[in-house]
């Protein structure tokens, strides 16, 4: 059975005006691991997801991705689930009539610049220099703003 991603509505107005995906942090183990509703990464997510809806006033439908395995692998990332989670939503949504944001924490984050910067493969940035790191993305992903740290 093979483990899929799953959208977790965490507030769905009847006509939104624009769709928040929130993806979960989460460290790499060595064995594939599914993810857990109740492991801590996922959990923090919850408030946020919450906050931003309450600041949409009502207008921004909020989704937080569970992602189908812990960790980054070769074979599979993050950012294969937030590919999926955006082709769903635009399944439900209808195909680019509303502005997306994404929304991530550590590994989520991550996952969630290289999704919204059209990257489909994993880049391997472990190690690089903070101001090396920008480099390794595309043109695109000028589009794409992120913030890196604790805040």
């Amino acid at each position: 059975m093979a483990v899929r991603a799953r959208l977790v509505p965490s507030h769905v107005p009847r006509h939104p005006d624009a769709l928040v995906l929130v993806m979960h942090g989460g460290g790499s183990r060595r064995s594939e691991m599914m993810v857990s509703p109740t492991q801590l990464s996922v959990l923090r997510m919850i408030p946020i997801a919450r906050r931003i809806a309450r600041a949409g006033r009502g207008r921004l439908a909020v989704y937080r991705l569970l992602n189908s395995t812990r960790g980054w692998a070769r074979d599979h990332t993050p950012v294969d689930d937030a590919v999926w989670a955006l082709e769903k939503l635009a399944e439900m949504h209808g195909p680019a009539s509303l502005p997306v944001s994404l929304v991530g924490h550590s590994l989520g984050g991550r996952a969630a610049l290289l999704a919204g910067a059209g990257v489909a493969e994993p880049l391997d940035v472990e190690g690089a220099p903070q101001q090396a790191r920008a480099e390794v993305l595309p043109e695109e992903a000028e589009r794409c703003a992120g913030l890196v740290g604790d805040v």
